[in-house]
C-alpha cells in the first residue's frame, strides 16, 4: 500500500513538473488605440475599449512580448490601426508583470477592424 502511494505521489509530481502552464485566450474588447509604446523590447498599447478577461490587476497598458513568435506581425497590425484611425479587436492570454505595473494582460492576437 504505502508503494503504490509513493508510486501516485511520483506520477503526480512529475505530471505536474511536465505540464506546461496554459491560459486561455479571451476577448481584451474592440480597442481604439491611442498608443503604442516600445520600451526595452516590448510593445505596449494604450486606447479605449478595453476589457480584462484574465482579471490582472491592470489592464491600461497591455503587452506583446518579444518572446511571442508573431512579435512582428502583432506589431505591424498596431501600428496599422493606428496610422489608419481603425480599431483592433484584441485577445489577451494571461497576465505579465511590466515596468509600469504588477500584471497587465499580454496580447495575443491583434485584429485589424473594418469600421
Amino acid at each position: 500500500m504505502r508503494r503504490t502511494i509513493q508510486s501516485i505521489l511520483v506520477v503526480m509530481l512529475m505530471s505536474s513538473i511536465a505540464t506546461p502552464v496554459v491560459h486561455a485566450a479571451g476577448s481584451g474588447g474592440t480597442v481604439a488605440l491611442t498608443k503604442v509604446d516600445v520600451d526595452q523590447g516590448q510593445v505596449f498599447l494604450s486606447g479605449t475599449g478595453m476589457v480584462n478577461p484574465d482579471g490582472c490587476l491592470a489592464y491600461t497598458r497591455p503587452v506583446i512580448l518579444n518572446t511571442n513568435p508573431q512579435f512582428d506581425q502583432l506589431l505591424s497590425v498596431s501600428l496599422t490601426a493606428m496610422a489608419t484611425g481603425k480599431k483592433v479587436a484584441l485577445w489577451f492570454s494571461g497576465c505579465h508583470a511590466t515596468f509600469w505595473s504588477t500584471s497587465e494582460p499580454v496580447i495575443v492576437a491583434v485584429t485589424l477592424l473594418d469600421p
